[in-house]
């Protein structure tokens, strides 16, 4: 996550970065690379129908999942603040331990 609050993805392989682009939300941004890598299934048979159905629906709860919480951030900034702050402190705590 980048500090104004959008997503960069990149492909990292030793010293080597492949930038893959700057997205809204974390998920669109996996959505996307992954659309682009790989072909939508063919779909031959009942089971392949019901697979592609059930992942479809997973994707759908997915985007769901992450407009509800794009409207709880809008509506509870002071949440987002907290849930920053607890995250500084426990990578704090980390560090402090592996200095230990």
């Amino acid at each position: 996550m980048r500090p104004s609050s959008t997503y960069s993805t990149e492909i990292r392989s030793g010293e080597v970065r492949l930038g893959l682009g700057t997205f809204d939300t974390a998920h669109e941004a996996m959505r996307q690379r992954a659309q682009e890598l790989a072909p939508p299934p063919r779909l031959i048979t009942d089971e392949d129908c019901h697979k592609n159905w059930r992942r479809e629906r997973r994707l759908s709860l997915t985007e769901m999942n992450e407009q509800a919480m794009a409207l709880w951030c809008q509506r509870f900034p002071q949440d987002v603040i907290n849930e920053q702050q607890l995250f500084v402190e426990r990578r704090a705590k980390r560090e402090e331990r592996r200095v230990e």
